[in-house]
């Protein structure tokens, strides 16, 4: 989708909950407090939070459902 980067932030950072929405608070808050521009980088925000909730195996077993997924509906046709 075409969106503004900044915009993107913004809506990830509305539909996080719990621990994620509170390492969020806390790294916009530390960027504030440092002087420097609030986070922007949709990539940037996105992997700081993966890297600290997701499992390094976690993109592998997404690739895995997905071959699954297709191998499963190759043997129905």
């Amino acid at each position: 989708m075409s969106i503004i980067e900044e915009k993107m932030v913004k809506l990830f950072a509305n539909n996080l909950k719990g621990r994620a929405f509170s390492l969020w608070k806390c790294q916009t808050n530390i960027q504030l407090r440092g002087g420097r521009q609030p986070i922007t980088f949709y990539i940037n925000t996105r992997h700081m939070l993966y890297d600290r909730f997701l499992c390094p195996s976690y993109e592998q077993y997404l690739f895995q459902r997905y071959q699954d997924c297709l191998q499963e509906k190759k043997i129905c046709t």
